[in-house]
């Protein structure tokens, strides 16, 4: 049985800081972005409608990937432009 406790720190700009009431929350517990995506969608129905993007430690992801304890994950709003 897994026992992780890995606290990660989840930023959030534009629309997602509105709907998570706050520009920052603490998840514990989740392993990759994609464990991240369905603990969002239990706590705040909507979110994915948002089209927010995913940086890890200021790195912006494509697809998922590992999370470590003291992760820093941003959601980022759609930007436009070209």
């Amino acid at each position: 049985m897994d026992h992780d406790k890995k606290t990660i720190r989840i930023l959030a700009f534009g629309p997602a800081a509105e709907m998570l009431k706050g520009d920052s929350i603490v998840a514990e517990g989740l392993k990759d972005l994609d464990a991240l995506k369905s603990w969002l969608d239990l706590h705040y129905a909507g979110w994915s409608e948002l089209g927010v993007r995913m940086a890890v430690n200021r790195k912006i992801i494509q697809g998922n990937t590992a999370l470590q304890d003291g992760d820093e994950v941003a959601l980022l709003p759609p930007f436009s432009g070209g």
